[in-house]
């Protein structure tokens, strides 16, 4: 089983977030679903850097600090909202509920109050079983970004 470490993003971290954003099943998966461009890439990822209200977690292999995927955790006006991406390198090894978890761990010993919102396409069932095995419930179907989608939530 892969030992999972993290970190929070740094500048550095541009390019590798830039290649997870358009892999194909990535893409596939987004609600936005063309492809990014790097100029538009880096001037999103550089607010977001310096955002209070945003955390990006990178991943890594406890044994060799190869990067394992990524989770951001973004509160807007209305909601936190939490995403996440694995590297195709280590798909279907079950990380990805381990990262979420690791992730919403340390968001709420910052943000205690609150409650972290996922919304996952009604096809994307891999991500659904995650966040559920992630402690996410509350399940509801809405429309979001024009797509029927799960609305999950979880507390601290």
């Amino acid at each position: 089983m892969t030992k999972l470490t993290y970190r929070k993003a740094i500048s550095a971290d541009v390019t590798l977030l830039y290649d997870w954003v358009n892999d194909p099943i990535v893409r596939k998966s987004s609600f936005q679903q063309s492809l990014v461009h790097f100029e538009e890439h880096v001037k999103w990822f550089n607010k977001k850097l310096s955002s209070l209200h945003c955390y990006i977690y990178i991943f890594l292999d406890a044994n060799n600090n190869q990067p394992v995927g990524q989770v951001r955790i973004d509160k807007d006006d209305n909601e936190v909202i939490i995403g996440v991406s694995v590297s195709q390198n280590f798909r279907g090894l079950s990380l990805s509920s381990t990262m979420l978890n690791m992730a919403c761990d340390a968001y709420f010993k910052e943000n205690e109050r609150e409650t972290i919102v996922a919304y996952i396409k009604e096809e994307n069932v891999p991500s659904y079983k995650s966040f559920i095995k992630a402690g996410f419930n509350n399940v509801s179907k809405v429309l979001y970004h024009n797509e029927t989608s799960f609305r999950l939530t979880k507390k601290a």
